[in-house]
This record gives structure tokens, sequence and C-alpha cells, in this order.
């Protein structure tokens, strides 16, 4: 690492892995970051521990924005602590974990920009466009960030409907919400569903959605059972629902079959949370509400349409809300 980095003009290295930061057993200034400094590279950013990827993520978005603004690395970095001790509500130390190795703390790589620019965190949640009043305002938070294309997806499900109004979350996950003592079918601990919306509660105050959506790639559980495809909780408090990606290791990141898989999904969670409507093991498999225990990707990627049975559901008290899901069913067709 020397070799590639050392000598060459660069200014700064950010070693955004678990325990980059870390010194030697023997001699602490033998660890990678160090070694770096130690051959003449201004400045290193490390982590000194394990820490999660959502608030290493969290501190590299809002550490390279404060550069972009013209901060010294040293004042870059303790902004980025506090954002995200402060979206973490204190649950954790990840905000402790990142670690500064400069030889000059006070080094500004970035002018300061003409027009103030939106922090990542205010970027994230405000809106496309302007949206009318009467519309359900849907969060939806990718916990492990593997979805890059997400906002544009959501910004394609705004456009093709007027009812909901879905806006990209940016949260830092709190600690707590894993059950680490059964493992999942990847050896992985389970993401504990209750345990997650409980957590999530206090971020959601003032946020003024109408239901969190969140999606992840691991594998979920509830209280009672193992491997759930779906939770969110019987009497819609919390606001939260989950929504599992776990199994469906072919799916990619982005592209066109997982846009319709994102769509397909969502539509579910929310008729089922907004609509009272239940998942069902029998009838048309093409229906968001078809439980799909097989995890059968093509079903999730694949067109989609209500059935006859829960159409007459939704139509009954929900007849916009019916018009939208149809509209988002068929937005990536």
């Amino acid at each position: 690492l020397r070799e590639i980095f050392c000598g060459r003009g660069i200014k700064l290295v950010f070693l955004n892995s678990c325990q980059s930061g870390s010194g030697g057993r023997a001699d602490f200034n033998k660890g990678v970051a160090q070694a770096l400094v130690s051959r003449g590279l201004p400045a290193v950013v490390a982590n000194q521990y394990p820490v999660l990827d959502s608030s290493a993520t969290s501190f590299a978005q809002h550490f390279y924005w404060a550069l972009a603004q013209g901060m010294a690395i040293g004042q870059a970095a303790r902004e980025s602590r506090i954002a995200v001790n402060a979206s973490m509500r204190g649950d954790s130390i990840d905000w402790a974990v990142p670690v500064v190795y400069a030889r000059d703390p006070s080094m500004v790589l970035c002018e300061l920009p003409q027009a103030p620019t939106q922090s990542p965190a205010a970027a994230s949640t405000k809106p496309g466009r302007q949206r009318s009043r009467t519309t359900v305002r849907i969060g939806v938070w990718d916990i492990d960030s593997v979805f890059p294309a997400l906002r544009d997806t959501l910004r394609r499900m705004n456009e093709a409907q007027g009812i909901f109004d879905f806006e990209l979350m940016d949260f830092s996950a709190p600690l707590g919400i894993w059950d680490m003592e059964e493992r999942a079918p990847d050896r992985t601990p389970y993401l504990w569903a209750e345990k997650l919306a409980d957590r999530m509660t206090p971020s959601l105050m003032g946020q003024g959605v109408r239901m969190l959506a969140c999606i992840t790639r691991h594998w979920l559980r509830d209280d009672d059972t193992l491997n759930l495809y779906g939770w969110m909780s019987p009497d819609r408090k919390p606001p939260v629902a989950v929504m599992s990606f776990a199994g469906f290791d072919e799916l990619p990141a982005e592209g066109a079959r997982t846009d319709r898989a994102l769509a397909n999904l969502l539509v579910t969670l929310i008729a089922e949370f907004t609509c009272d409507l239940d998942v069902h093991t029998k009838g048309d498999r093409a229906c968001p509400m078809w439980e799909n225990r097989p995890r059968d990707l093509e079903h999730i990627t694949g067109p989609q349409r209500f059935d006859a049975t829960c159409r007459r559901r939704i139509a009954k008290d929900h007849a916009r809300e019916l018009e939208a899901f149809d509209a988002l069913l068929s937005a990536f067709d």
C-alpha cells in the first residue's frame, strides 16, 4: 500500500473498512494507516474498530460533503462524527470509530463553493418535486445501501401516479436489532423485526411519513418465526414495515428487473399496511399478495396484478389507492 499511494501526490486516503486504523499488537505505529502517514502521505481516514456498514456509509457521506464545503480535514471529521451521532440518536458509539491521521489537520482540499449546498441528510429526504397535500408520504430506507439506483426508481414511481409520495430516507442502523444466538441460512445474524421497529420509532418523530418501508438483504425474523419474507406490526404501530431480499441472490443491485421487483414489493407492503390486506398462499400467483414462500425470483421481478378477490377488497374503501397500485405495477413494463 505504501508503494501504491505514497510519493504520487495523493493528499488523502480513506480506508473505509473495519479496523483499518488499528495498530499492531506489539507496536501501535505499525498499523496500515500509521504506516502510510509515516511514509509521507498527508492524511489518512480509517476505522479503529469494527463498524456497521450503515454507520461507515453515513460518516463517509458527511465527510466528503464537509470537505467539498471547504472545511479542513480535521473539522470535516468532527462534523461528520456529530452528524452520525445525531442520526443514531445516541444508540451506538460508531461515531467515535473513524479517526484521522494527518500531518496537518488544518489542511483544506477544496475551495469554499460560491453557493451553499445541501447536507447529505437534507438531500436524501427532500422530495424531488412538489406534491399535493393529499398524497400519502411513504419513507423508503435501504438499510444495507445495496440498491444504488433506488432514488431514481422512487422518482419514476412518483411520476407514475399521484397518490403515494415515495421519499428515500437516510438513517444509521441502530445497534441491538440483531439476533446474535440464532444463525440465518447464510450463517449471519438475523435482523429482528420488532427490535428494528422499536428502535426506529424515535427517528420517525417529525418525519411526517405514513409508513417507513425498510428493505434489506439480511435474513429476517420476528419474535416467533424465522426466515420471514416481510413483516409489519399487526396494529401498524410503530408504522414500520420490513421486506427481506435474502435468498434472492440472483437479483442484481440495479436494472429493469430490480426496479420492477422494488415496485412490486412496495405495493405489497403498502396494500397490506393501508388497506388491511392479507397475503394468501392460494390463488393467482401473479397477485402481489401471493405469499411467495419459495422465494421465486420470477414472481418478484415479473408482471403482477391483483386477483379478483384482492381487487374487490381494495376497491371497496380504497378506489384511489387501487388506481395508484395499478400504475405502480405497470410503471416498469
